[in-house]
């Protein structure tokens, strides 16, 4: 298991088709309706309160085991005992690690219906849930009993902030690539010594296609902010963010990086960096440079690829839309 996208599927089908004790099939089912919330293509921000009510209904049931024969933190036993479909039923893996998985799936919603979906697993998770949790052995246990999450609520507040600034640079560029000023931040930003005109009209096309492509998917729903946790503790949680373009579902992985700079409140790198993996993600950019390269349009880095590269992208909208310091276009442009 390598993405969100191939354990979320495994946790619609799970839920889908697999049977839980009674009481708790029948709150999947009718009380809190979770099957709603598991879109195909992304989760159903029309039923995200489903998560909710399964996080209160798992640990109010905690928190009652505690008070009577439970041992540990009590969350082991009630997502254990929530997965026997019977006293023989021993088949509890799949079943345990789709509830744990989905307690930590959060709808993050802004005002004016910016939402984003946001997976903080357990700190403690070095893989995949479906890797981590198993059955019922002890170690799944214990897997079952860790709540201290990568992500923090402030931070996915933090998040929902960077991923609404991003939307509005997106609306911006697009009104001001219609200008002088637009086009002036296209030359500065793609056309190196050797471009034509022919170039500066491909961009201009580019570039209002992409930032439509984009602020379209800032505003979907159907964005998603996970941990990646076999890239954080592999030396990965130092950088700002990846994404997988080959998978199915929309997602971006935000490492350390990405969390330390929205935490100092730096929004304009938390946009950027937005901005930058999702060109990854829905136009198929590619890393040419970085900032600290130099994004200069040039010889070694001439139009072909400049429009190519995600960094270029990033940089050129939070230049156009103003967020970016003469000293740091300065730095960059170098």
């Amino acid at each position: 298991m390598g993405n969100f996208s191939e354990a979320y599927s495994r946790v619609r089908t799970t839920i889908q088709t697999k049977k839980y004790a009674k009481e708790w099939q029948d709150f999947i089912d009718t009380e809190a309706k979770l099957k709603l919330v598991l879109g195909v293509d992304a989760p159903d921000v029309n039923h995200g309160e489903a998560l909710d009510k399964l996080r209160a209904k798992l640990d109010k049931s905690a928190k009652k085991g505690l008070l009577t024969a439970f041992t540990g933190n009590g969350l082991d036993e009630v997502i254990l005992n929530a997965c026997k479909e019977s006293a023989s039923d021993l088949k509890l893996g799949e079943k345990a690690a789709s509830l744990k998985m989905l307690k930590h799936l959060y709808l993050q919603r802004k005002v004016g219906n910016q939402d984003i979906w946001i997976y903080s697993p357990p700190k403690a998770y070095k893989k995949w849930v479906f890797q981590e949790v198993q059955g019922d052995d002890k170690p799944s246990k214990n897997k079952l009993t860790q709540e201290r999450e990568v992500y923090s609520a402030s931070e996915r507040r933090v998040m929902c902030d960077a991923l609404q600034e991003a939307a509005a640079w997106c609306q911006k560029v697009g009104i001001r690539l219609n200008g002088a000023e637009g086009e002036e931040a296209v030359r500065r930003w793609f056309l190196d010594s050797a471009a034509t005109a022919q170039n500066l009209t491909q961009a201009l096309d580019s570039l209002r296609a992409g930032f439509k492509t984009l602020d379209t998917a800032c505003r979907s729903g159907q964005l998603i902010f996970s941990d990646e946790p076999g890239d954080r503790n592999s030396g990965g949680w130092k950088d700002w963010a990846f994404v997988y373009k080959s998978e199915a579902m929309k997602v971006l992985y935000l490492q350390g990086a990405f969390i330390k700079a929205g935490n100092s409140g730096n929004k304009t790198m938390c946009a950027l960096t937005i901005i930058h993996e999702l060109t990854h993600k829905l136009l198929g950019t590619n890393d040419h440079r970085y900032d600290y390269d130099g994004l200069k349009p040039s010889a070694t880095l001439p139009f072909a690829k400049a429009i190519d590269n995600a960094d270029s992208w990033g940089y050129f909208a939070a230049d156009l839309v103003g967020m970016l310091s003469d000293s740091d276009r300065k730095r960059v442009l170098s």
